[in-house]
């Protein structure tokens, strides 16, 4: 008897031990049971900062103190600031969103400093394995990056770094940066990246600027994630600091996520992707035109929105061979996120027309 009873001792034992591997082993590979939001998410900062959506940070990172002062909307820009202060030492900021997220694709409008000497960042980090109750640092450090080092912009050029982490992964950091034929903080750009279960592709403005795929890499992203942004300096390969007392702005005006799958990409409400609206040029200075196609000889209605969803311009018309054009002219909208809702009795589309 005294031997089943070691026997079946050493057995549970070691069930134990697997059963904790295949936990270990789900946790690392990010298979777990973490909610992540499913459904289109879009953030045009159109009033103060909401919590319920966004943890604005008060903690110390990257040896600097952020601080909510430093992190505000103004004009429906969020804008973070960060000053090397010569008393108080590095004044930083940083903000993150409260629920995660997983496949799909980010976009945002975004302007870094101009200011030489510090890092603007737009990324996402797995830090939390939230389906583990208690532990609060105990997730997968997946990580997608978009850093733009300021040092690299001359008025009229500039660079963008791209890099892909996880804990205990090798790291992926492009090298050489991406060579941009603009300088991205004269003004306004739409950045973003495509996550799915193969691979992650960043783009700017629509334009494909590099394609990163797991299968011949050592970090794939599995686990859900939050979205975080972050403005700080440090010497060696950022470049900095920047002059004692200068701000140093980063500027957001709107974030966007559409889950991978869901047709959406309207902030107002759900599009049919049935219809086609295409903008040129978009971003405008108000003069641009509607191409409406996969049509067969409808009539639509095109109108035109606000932020707040105040229609300021309508037009009816009727497909020719499948295809509308439509030119218009409104040079006097003032700079900021419009919306072109196109329907017929069947469909809707909504794209947003940026004017600057």
């Amino acid at each position: 008897m005294k031997h089943i009873s070691l026997f079946l001792q050493a057995i549970i034992i070691l069930l134990y031990a697997n059963n904790n591997a295949f936990a270990l082993q789900d946790e690392k590979s990010g298979s777990t049971d973490e909610k992540h939001v499913t459904t289109v998410f879009f953030e045009d900062f159109n009033g103060p900062i909401n919590k319920k959506i966004w943890t604005v940070g008060g903690w110390s990172e990257h040896g600097g103190q952020l601080s909510p002062d430093r992190c505000y909307v103004r004009d429906s820009v969020l804008n973070m600031v960060f000053i090397n202060d010569p008393e108080k030492g590095y004044l930083s900021a940083a903000i993150q969103t409260v629920d995660e997220f997983l496949y799909g694709r980010w976009e945002a409008r975004l302007k870094p400093s101009d200011v030489r000497g510090v890092l603007n960042s737009f990324y996402t980090i797995d830090w939390d394995n939230t389906a583990v109750p208690g532990a609060t640092n105990d997730g997968t450090k997946q990580e997608i990056d978009i850093e733009f080092l300021t040092k690299s912009f001359t008025g009229t050029t500039g660079e963008v770094h791209f890099a892909v982490h996880a804990s205990g992964r090798k790291s992926f950091n492009l090298n050489p940066d991406i060579k941009l034929d603009f300088d991205p903080s004269k003004d306004f750009h739409i950045w973003g990246f495509d996550i799915t279960p193969e691979y992650i592709e960043w783009f700017v403005d629509d334009q494909v600027l590099h394609k990163y795929e797991y299968s011949k890499n050592d970090v794939t992203i599995n686990a859900p994630y939050m979205l975080k942004l972050n403005v700080w300096s440090s010497k060696n390969w950022i470049g900095g600091p920047p002059e004692p007392n200068t701000e140093c702005i980063y500027q957001i005006d709107w974030i966007k996520f559409t889950p991978m799958g869901t047709n959406s990409t309207n902030p107002i409400e759900e599009n049919n992707k049935q219809l086609n609206v295409k903008i040129v040029p978009n971003p405008s200075n108000g003069v641009f035109k509607t191409e409406i196609s996969w049509l067969a000889n409808k009539a639509v209605s095109i109108e035109i929105l606000n932020k707040t969803g105040q229609v300021i311009a309508t037009r009816n018309a009727n497909t020719s061979n499948g295809l509308i054009v439509q030119e218009f002219s409104l040079g006097n909208l003032a700079k900021g996120v419009y919306y072109i809702k196109v329907k017929d009795k069947e469909n809707l589309v909504t794209e947003k027309l940026i004017v600057q």
